[in-house]
Order: structure tokens, then sequence, then C-alpha cells
């Protein structure tokens, strides 16, 4: 049963060596990741001929080795490990498509040895040494079956050190994202124009809105401007009810001066039956007081009487 098996999944099983798998030869994929291996060894991995996709990750390699007999392989990955250099890789330069050495100490040096990525890989389109210690792209530069580079998370800091991708006219999507050369105000146009055949930079498409993750001080600005944009247009709704309102009554013209002068006579006459009113009053005031009066005179004459 074992010299048929065609895949093997041993992941996390807190293995600290490779061992008991030389004799699978009809093997195609086997998952050795999130264990605690250290080494690559050619007496066990020289064995499987058939092997396509070899899978290492979270565990604690320090240097690829062991793949010389394994000329079959498609996918290689050697990610959070404790890689510096990638090198013996010359039996996998026709077969190799995917390399995933993400999360690891891999410098530039580190990536241009002869035995490794400076070879001209013919089939290699998917590379991924994200969260590494590269300086700049240029270890990249010749493998133009490239079409997809993820290097987000390194220390490339200027345009001339992502320069040397302008080669690459088969790549189709960039990861750039969380490296200092990121935070510039024009990085998504600067680096269209060095690769002009992107489609996508970090998680956007090409003349998509872009995705912003530069911090709580790039957002707090872009909602200043909204603001001041958003109280400008307010400005300018208002100015413009205004000067309407003017011209609509500049153009009722003599209409607008009759319904004025209506309301200004009407306003006339309440105020003359007001003082109608007003008016009223003290004459009712006067015939009071001589009513009085004539008591008056009329209580004196019976006293003399």
């Amino acid at each position: 049963m074992a010299l048929t098996m065609v895949s093997s999944d041993i992941a996390q099983n807190k293995l600290k060596a490779i061992s008991g798998i030389k004799h699978l030869k009809l093997l195609r994929k086997i998952d050795l990741g999130a264990n605690r291996i250290r080494l690559m060894p050619s007496e066990e991995l020289s064995g499987l001929q058939n092997l396509e996709e070899l899978w290492l990750g979270k565990n604690k390699i320090e240097k690829i080795d062991g793949l010389e007999n394994l000329t079959k392989l498609r996918r290689l990955d050697v990610q959070s490990n404790r890689l510096t250099t990638v090198d013996n890789l010359e039996a996998q330069v026709d077969t190799l498509e995917e390399l995933y050495l993400a999360h690891n100490g891999i410098t530039v040096e580190g990536a241009t040895v002869e035995s490794g990525l400076a070879l001209k890989f013919t089939q290699l389109n998917t590379l991924d040494l994200s969260k590494n210690r590269l300086a700049n792209a240029s270890p990249f530069s010749h493998l133009t079956s490239l079409t997809d580079l993820w290097i987000s998370g390194n220390d490339i800091k200027t345009f001339d050190d992502v320069q040397p991708l302008g080669s690459l006219t088969n790549l189709d999507g960039i990861y750039l994202e969380h490296n200092p050369v990121a935070s510039d105000f024009e990085y998504r146009m600067q680096v269209a124009k060095i690769m002009p055949s992107l489609t996508q930079i970090d998680a956007n498409m090409i003349g998509c809105a872009p995705t912003f993750d530069r911090g709580a001080a790039m957002m707090d600005k872009l909602r200043e401007m909204q603001e001041r944009a958003l109280e400008k247009a307010a400005a300018a709704a208002d100015v413009d009810e205004t000067a309407a309102a003017v011209r609509d009554g500049e153009d009722q013209g003599p209409a607008a001066g009759n319904e004025n002068a209506q309301k200004v006579g009407q306003g006339s006459q309440d105020q003359s039956a007001e003082a109608d009113n007003e008016a009223e009053g003290p004459e009712v005031e006067n015939d009071d007081a001589a009513d009085a009066a004539m008591s008056i005179d009329d209580a004196n004459e019976e006293a003399q009487t």
C-alpha cells in the first residue's frame, strides 16, 4: 500500500527529522509543514523522483538541499523557516512553477546565489519572498516568466529599487505594500509606469480605488479634505439660492410692485381703523365728565333750597 501512495500529509506532528519516505517512489505530494525539521536530507528526498509538490513551511530549516533528483517538482514551499539564501535548485530550472519563501531572512545577496534564483527558470510564474530582508528588486529582473511577484514587507525604499522589475513584461500582479516605497504619494502611479503589464498592485486592480492602509493619519487627512469639500459645496449652494431669489424678484417687475402696493394700502387702512377707535375713546370720556358736572350742580341747588 505504501508504495502506491501519491499524497501524504504529515504536517503538525512535531517531527524533528524527515525519515521513512525514501521508498515512496510514486509520491506526488507531501506536506511536512509545521513540524520541527531542521534538515532536508538527500538520502530521504532523492527517492521521490515523481514528487511534484513539497511543502515544508513553518519548520526550522536553514538551507534548501536534497532536491537534485526531484526533476518533476513544480511547487516548493519553504516559508517561515530560517533561510538566508536560496540555492540548490538546478534540478528544477525547467519544472518549478511556484516558489514560496516568505517569512525568512533572505537578503539581496542571498537571493542572487548562482544555484538559486540567479538561474533562468523557464516555468516559474509565482514567487513569494514577502517578509524577508530585501533592499531592492534586482534579483528578479531576469525571471521573465513571472506573472505574480510578492515582495511585500521588505526594505525597498525608492522607485529606483523597483526599476529592475521593468523587464518583467509578463508580470500581472505585484505585492509591494509594507515597504517604505509604498508610502509615497505617487506609489501606484509610479509602479504601474515601471511595469505597464500589471493589472493588480497589492490588493487592488489597476483602475480601481486603492484600499488605503497607511495609518490613522492618512485617513484623518482624507476625512478633513472631504469635510472641506462639503463645506465649499454648501456655501456655493447658498450663494446660488440667494442669486436665484434676487433674479426672481427682478423678473416679476411691475406685478411684484402692484402686489406690494396693495399690501401697503391694506396696512394703511388697518392703521386708520385703529386710529378711529382710539379717537372715539376721548369723546366717551368727555361725555362722562359733563354728566358728572351736571350732577354736582344739581346737588348744590338742592343744598341751597
